[in-house]
């Protein structure tokens, strides 16, 4: 299953993550020298795969995967708001489920919309959840 996979690579980029920022020192980065946990390429390598995973498994997937995907994909930073480059990378990664949005049947596309529009109100809405709540719009017409 796509989903499984879209979790164990989340997973593992919050377990590599959080490690950075455990072993960080508070200096790490100030006056430009050495590198903050934030810097690491683990942040943008978990999104690129991310949109790889879902774009190349978009047509092997099985009834109700991408609803559910998407679901996993909205409430993700939730749980991760302590830590910004975590928080900003999942929100980030949300993009990657904009192709599996023409997958999903007009009340699924309905109820994710209804839940993003409640996790994400429209005055703290960012561009990648305006364009989410976009694409599920359309979907569910």
């Amino acid at each position: 299953m796509i989903r499984d996979g879209a979790r164990t690579l989340v997973e593992a980029y919050i377990a590599r993550a959080t490690a950075l920022e455990e072993q960080g020192k508070p200096w790490d980065g100030f006056l430009g020298f050495g590198s903050r946990p934030a810097d690491d390429p683990c942040h943008t390598r978990m999104v690129d795969d991310l949109v790889i995973l879902l774009r190349e498994g978009a047509d092997s997937l099985a009834p109700g995967e991408a609803r559910d995907i998407l679901a996993d994909l909205l409430e993700a930073p939730a749980a991760h708001s302590r830590c910004p480059a975590i928080y900003w990378t999942l929100i980030a990664a949300q993009g990657a489920g904009l192709t599996l949005v023409p997958r999903l049947t007009r009340e699924e596309a309905e109820g994710l919309l209804r839940e993003l529009e409640t996790l994400y109100p429209k005055r703290t809405r960012l561009p990648v959840q305006a364009l989410l709540v976009s694409a599920l719009k359309k979907a569910a017409k």
